[in-house]
């Protein structure tokens, strides 16, 4: 009778009676949606508001200011075949001045920070056209290279290259020293610290500037394909600009966004395979 009462006294035995059934896992986990589920409300929510505002639903937005997504769709059918030319066009210049803005970022930065005197050399015409917009060059763009196609590259190129190179100094100066005495202290030399320890710690602070680059691209893109480009987004965007095609304007729009979302992710998933060894939210 005593262990009978003793085990009903217990506050073990008390807290389990008085939650009962609820105190299971099954019954008091959350439903969760996953991430992919908001994203497809949110998208939903979004064409139900467009479809709504236009001509097909309240009609509060002309199809001159704002077409509907049927009048979007309509473009998209009437372009045909001839949309896939322009839209490789645009890729080809983005991806080939990213790149190549990329690379040469990244080889002035570290070059920069492993040697002081180049540092020095460089760092004052770097600090002084950081702040000019590249479409401002676009005169000289013209008068150097006329409106062939190495200017449009060039323009993406150099965008792309300011962004890269402070992000990369910056980067290396934010390598913690403890890493860099540690690797002195074991008898590496400057050349091994900096290749070694250096350069795979900067890889995780880079994404960032490298998603930021690929989506000025876009801009740049666009800027460059103004100066007298036969083909590509920016193209049909200043030709549907001047007959008032809202609905090309749009779709250019829509399809830049796409691809833009395709390739920041595209990037991410890269991030992350390069990053695995390092100690960050996926």
């Amino acid at each position: 009778m005593s262990e009978m009462l003793g085990q009903a006294n217990h506050p073990r035995s008390r807290n389990s009676s008085a939650n009962g059934p609820a105190s299971s896992p099954a019954r008091s986990s959350k439903i969760r949606m996953p991430p992919w589920g908001l994203t497809v409300i949110s998208m939903i929510l979004y064409f139900a508001v467009w479809f709504t505002l236009t001509e097909q639903g309240t009609g509060l937005l002309s199809r001159l200011q704002y077409p509907s997504p049927l009048y979007v769709i309509q473009t998209l059918i009437d372009m045909g075949p001839r949309l896939g030319i322009h839209v490789l066009a645009t890729m080809a210049r983005l991806l080939a001045g990213l790149a190549i803005g990329t690379c040469l970022g990244l080889a002035a930065g570290l070059a920069m920070m492993r040697y002081p005197l180049l540092y020095g050399l460089l760092n004052p015409q770097i600090e002084t056209m950081r702040p000019v917009p590249p479409i401002a060059m676009i005169p000289f763009f013209i008068l150097w290279f006329c409106l062939a196609e190495p200017g449009k590259v060039f323009l993406i190129t150099l965008g792309s290259f300011m962004i890269i190179v402070v992000a990369t100094i910056e980067s290396v100066r934010n390598v913690p020293p403890i890493y860099l005495r540690a690797a002195r202290t074991l008898g590496a030399s400057e050349q091994q610290v900096f290749t070694t320890i250096v350069m795979p710690a900067i890889v995780p602070a880079l994404v960032a500037p490298i998603r930021v680059a690929a989506a000025a691209a876009f801009g740049l893109t666009v800027a460059a394909e103004f100066l007298g480009a036969q083909e590509g987004l920016g193209y049909l965007i200043i030709n549907a600009r001047r007959s008032l095609n809202t609905g090309l304007i749009l779709l250019s729009i829509t399809i830049m966004g796409i691809l833009s979302t395709l390739l920041d992710n595209l990037i991410r998933r890269a991030a992350r395979f390069a990053t695995e060894w390092s100690e960050r939210e996926q």
